[in-house]
């Protein structure tokens, strides 16, 4: 087990190597968010009709979002298997005595931990600027809303590691396909819009889809809009979408494999 906290260990110390990176990052994040709430306060003032959320219903969304964005959203996963299929250095990694996707894994984790540190609780001590964030709807809803990103970072991991497994069949040296993907999940997750504008049909798709788990369910719950049932549903999805995407992860890197040393020897 050891070994594989100092995965965790070397990518936080990597990542706290290069401050400008994180200077970056968090301005980056600000000014979006900025965007986004400005655009939100000149809808509510034109007059507009939005009967889903309030003001500052909205505001939270967007600075939750945000806040979820910087440490769930990065394609770490994606972008380390890529690189270890496309060098080949995945073999040297596959001759350690420890599991290839829980090295990802750990490296991601620490990742993540580094973000939510340095670049989301600065995020929502910024945005106090624009707006005060709301309180969760109660005790209960901020522990669910908690528990409920932590499954979501097994969610993304196993979509971004599959999306990295792709790389056994295609080479995306632009990472072109990544930053399509990454765009189209952070629409269907509800991280830029409430799922609730969309269309009828639409939202009916998305809400069983595992991009809805990491953004709109968490702030679902926080903000109080769904009850127990509801979420107790969405668990049960998490959990069945880490099983299926597990499977499927499985399935690609055996089959990666096989391709590998029919085309290396």
């Amino acid at each position: 087990m050891k070994r594989y906290l100092y995965y965790i260990y070397l990518s936080f110390k990597v990542q706290s190597m290069y401050k400008a990176n994180i200077v970056f990052s968090i301005a980056r994040a600000f000014i979006f968010l900025a965007v986004q709430i400005a655009l939100w306060n000149a809808l509510y003032m034109s007059g507009a009709n939005i009967e889903f959320y309030s003001l500052n219903e909205m505001l939270t969304y967007q600075i939750l979002s945000a806040i979820i964005a910087s440490f769930l959203t990065g394609m770490a996963p994606m972008s380390i298997v890529q690189n270890d299929i496309n060098t080949g250095m995945i073999v040297n990694y596959l001759k350690l005595p420890c599991s290839y996707k829980l090295q990802v894994f750990m490296t991601n984790l620490g990742g993540n931990l580094f973000a939510f540190l340095f670049v989301s609780i600065p995020m929502l001590l910024l945005s106090n600027i624009y707006t005060r964030i709301m309180l969760p709807a109660s005790i209960g809803a901020f522990v669910y809303s908690v528990l409920a990103l932590a499954f979501s970072i097994g969610v993304y991991f196993e979509l971004y590691y599959m999306f990295g497994l792709i790389s056994f069949w295609f080479m995306d040296r632009y990472n072109t396909v990544g930053l399509l993907l990454t765009n189209v999940i952070r629409i269907l997750s509800g991280a830029i819009i409430p799922l609730t504008f969309f269309p009828s049909w639409l939202y009916k798709i998305v809400t069983v889809l595992p991009m809805r788990l990491g953004f709109d369910f968490p702030i679902s719950i926080y903000l109080g809009r769904i009850g127990m049932l509801e979420t107790a549903t969405g668990f049960l999805l998490q959990i069945l979408w880490i099983v299926i995407l597990w499977g499927v992860n499985k399935i690609f890197f055996n089959l990666g494999l096989k391709k590998l040393i029919l085309q290396g020897g």
